[in-house]
């Protein structure tokens, strides 16, 4: 038999075959964050694979966590979070970040108003 280092070996291998992309945990937070298909509407889970996705670049995932953050869905209101992600996003040509991200700016939400 193969012992404990091959048993560890294929674990491994099998864990990193299904972690999911980023662009895939943006999707899974889109289904729980809208109750899409199978996935019940969840915003805080929602937001685990927000965070996730958003952790990793992703730019919709960077839009939706910001827009969590700053209508405080699925956790804790918090608009310098929702600047934070909002920014990471528009930096990424993410364009209804961009717009969020001018109007926190417009109404110093987050931080120092700056027109």
């Amino acid at each position: 038999s193969g012992g404990p280092g091959s048993d560890m070996a294929s674990g491994t291998a099998a864990a990193t075959a299904v972690t999911p992309t980023a662009g895939a945990l943006s999707e899974l937070g889109l289904d729980y964050y809208l109750g899409w298909g199978d996935k019940p509407e969840d915003h805080a889970q929602a937001r685990v694979y927000f965070e996730q996705a958003a952790d990793q670049g992703d730019a919709k995932g960077q839009y939706y966590l910001g827009k969590m953050y700053k209508h405080g869905e699925g956790g804790e209101e918090d608009h310098a979070q929702a600047r934070k992600w909002f920014q990471e996003a528009a930096n990424q040509g993410h364009a209804t970040a961009q717009y969020f991200l001018g109007m926190m700016y417009k109404h110093g939400e987050g931080g120092e108003e700056d027109h």
